[in-house]
């Protein structure tokens, strides 16, 4: 029984990325949720992505803004902007190691329309990034 329950998260997995990221065959979707149905695990997996759903809608929300608003940039790109910020918070200048670790801020946030994309990124620290809230203001 244990050799089925990992190839069964592994489908449930794939499934939930290729709905995630709109695939665009969805043959390949059909044939897993089939696979699913076969093994009847389907209503675990619907029941699980609905938990989900429900038990975290704060993060839910902010994944569907992030899918729907569009834009995405690299780690490679996220550690540029923080070299080029000399690793200081944009808004208080204080270095991570005074502050703790820089957090991406969206300059234009995700509930106002701003994308992911790198242009639209800026290193604050946490406590800058919290008190910025959801205004529009550019630190650097």
């Amino acid at each position: 029984m244990r050799r089925l329950l990992i190839p069964i998260y592994l489908l449930q997995l794939l499934c939930w990325l290729m709905l995630w990221n709109g695939a665009s065959d969805p043959q390949a979707i059909i044939l897993v949720l089939f696979v699913l149905v076969l093994l009847g695990y389907a209503p675990l997996f619907i029941k699980s992505f609905e938990q989900f759903k429900h038990s975290q809608p704060r993060l839910y929300n902010r994944l569907e803004q992030l899918k729907l608003n569009g834009g995405t940039h690299t780690q490679e790109q996220w550690l540029r902007v923080k070299a080029k910020q000399h690793y200081r918070c944009a808004s208080c200048q204080q270095t991570e190691y005074q502050c703790g670790p820089l957090t991406k801020d969206h300059i234009i946030p995700l509930r106002l329309g701003g994308t992911d994309s790198i242009s639209n990124i800026q290193a604050l620290c946490k406590s800058c990034n919290s008190s910025k809230g959801i205004r529009i203001i550019d630190y650097r």
